[in-house]
């Protein structure tokens, strides 16, 4: 069992470098694969397994060997050099029943290149790293109904003849996740620069600006700035 666990290891996009790394290691390794994402909030309140179950039951581990992996450790060095030898991974940091990892590396590249991947057809070295992702993020996750609910509404209250512009800010310290203990990232005075690049896309004709931010102000903020906005 090949287990990602991810307390206090960056944002969603580095944490979907770990998730991925993650999962493509089990494969090679023939291991189960399982998440274990608490914190700032549980990944299961907006993402459910899809065609991977990777739920890990409580008790689960009890009574079986475990070993842990730390991002940029010794044990992940080695993890990496065994990767580009492109031959196995018969190393003691993985000889457990459960190993449990904790990083947010990209290592897709090198892991494509093993030869252990040979067997598998996604991992063919003519897919690019970006195909890799789309294809094994759809193979894990799937919305919970309420957010797919919410993304379907707001794709139908786009006109097709518009173009999507995106925009997300993050504040930090944010009010919906009490022990999220990062710094502030933004001010409140730094959204004038954003507004400022927003405003050529206020055009309801040809633009639909997608808003999102983890701070409730800023949301309203936004809202009351005269755009017309998809907001989240």
């Amino acid at each position: 069992m090949i287990i990602l666990r991810i307390a206090e290891c960056g944002g969603w996009a580095d944490r979907q470098k770990g998730v991925v790394s993650a999962y493509v290691l089990s494969v090679l390794l023939d291991r189960d694969f399982k998440l274990d994402m608490p914190r700032p909030c549980d990944v299961s309140v907006f993402m459910l397994p899809d065609q991977v179950n990777w739920t890990l039951a409580p008790n689960e581990t009890h009574g079986k060997t475990t070993k842990k992996l730390f991002g940029w450790t010794a044990s992940i060095a080695g993890l990496m050099n065994e990767a580009k030898k492109l031959g196995d991974f018969k190393i003691p940091d993985l000889d457990a029943d459960y190993v449990f990892i904790t990083w947010n590396l990209e290592m897709v590249n090198l892991l494509q290149k093993n030869s252990l991947a040979r067997r598998v057809p996604w991992l063919d070295l003519k897919f690019s790293v970006a195909e890799i992702y789309n294809y094994v993020l759809r193979k894990l996750f799937k919305p919970v109904p309420d957010l797919r609910a919410k993304m379907i509404d707001l794709q139908r209250s786009r006109p097709q003849n518009t173009k999507l512009v995106c925009a997300q800010v993050r504040m930090g310290l944010s009010q919906h996740f009490d022990d999220e203990k990062q710094a502030t990232f933004n001010t409140m005075d730094s959204l004038l620069v954003l507004w400022n690049f927003l405003r050529p896309y206020n055009d309801s004709a040809n633009y639909r600006v997608f808003f999102a931010s983890d701070n409730k102000d800023v949301r309203l903020e936004t809202l009351n700035g005269s755009f017309d906005l998809l907001c989240f």
